[in-house]
């Protein structure tokens, strides 16, 4: 079973973005996502030509939830304010794409544009490097008329594999089943592997990263004891490869005060399981070596 480790989240601040940057440099993750924000494209363009030789598999997060666009022509619509301010959280994405046939094609069209314009950032940023995967930050491009939008980019951009975000469920400690967070996501992962359902029987055509991934049951709260599960479970139902997706750069708040789309996004740039995570990475990295030998 192939496993890619793999950071989302660069350019969710300078501070996180060190970080993740970081944790690729030592080789606790083989690749991250970067989200389009210009204040951080130093930082990662500085990192990817300290080691030239070094792989990274890139991928561009793409966002319509926290910061500003980067196509002017977003400001305004439905999905950023006058300001830029991009405003959309996964709920509010999905019910517009219930509204009229009209106001779909819109919000379909916007959406195109907005990442296309990220897409192209990005890439001007990595240098030689190549964009290997499209995803998106809060996985909103699971949205079945979203995930139509990130095909028609992948198809423009040759950007040949996109993140198919289905996870096997995994409890790997029942206190787990205690915890407010753990039931939250439970709730994510049913809306989220209902829409990869959908996805799958409409029978697109896309190359996916990996067939399952684990990040979304423990999202904000990776630890070694859940990941080594969610693994061996895949490994048992004999899974060909999975994504595992930490957040391993912790933001500052000040940084968030005017970037995250509201209070709950602030937490969980600056949560501290973060800073855990980090060092989850690096703990998976020693420990579960056998996993990292076709980097």
């Amino acid at each position: 079973m192939k496993v890619f480790f793999h950071a989302d989240d660069a350019g969710a601040g300078r501070q996180a973005t060190k970080k993740i940057v970081d944790c690729w440099e030592k080789g606790y993750v083989d690749g991250y996502s970067i989200i389009a924000d210009e204040n951080c494209y130093d930082i990662i363009t500085d990192s990817l030509q300290k080691l030239p030789e070094k792989y990274a598999r890139l991928s561009v997060h793409l966002n319509i939830t926290d910061g500003y666009c980067l196509n002017q022509q977003s400001a305004g619509t439905l999905i950023a304010s006058p300001n830029g301010r991009l405003k959309l959280t996964f709920i509010d994405a999905l019910l517009l794409t219930f509204k009229n046939s009209k106001t779909k094609r819109q919000f379909e069209e916007q959406v195109f544009m907005e990442w296309d314009s990220q897409i192209n950032s990005i890439k001007k940023n990595i240098g030689k490097r190549e964009i290997d995967t499209l995803d998106s930050h809060n996985h909103v491009h699971m949205i079945p008329a979203l995930f139509d939008v990130i095909l028609r980019l992948s198809v423009k951009h040759q950007i040949k594999n996109i993140r198919f975000a289905k996870e096997i469920f995994s409890l790997n400690d029942f206190t787990d089943g205690f915890n407010f967070f753990f039931w939250k996501n439970t709730l994510k992962w049913i809306v989220i592997n209902y829409l990869c359902w959908r996805i799958k029987n409409k029978k697109y055509k896309f190359s996916p990263k990996a067939q399952f991934i684990t990040g979304i049951l423990y999202s904000g709260h990776m630890s070694a004891i859940n990941i080594k599960g969610a693994l061996s479970k895949a490994e048992r139902k004999g899974a060909s490869s999975v994504e595992v997706v930490y957040h391993p750069g912790r933001a500052l708040p000040d940084e968030m005060e005017n970037w995250a789309l509201s209070t709950n996004a602030r937490s969980f740039f600056t949560s501290e399981w973060r800073d855990r995570e980090y060092e989850t990475a690096k703990k998976i990295k020693h420990e579960c070596g056998h996993y990292f030998e076709n980097y």
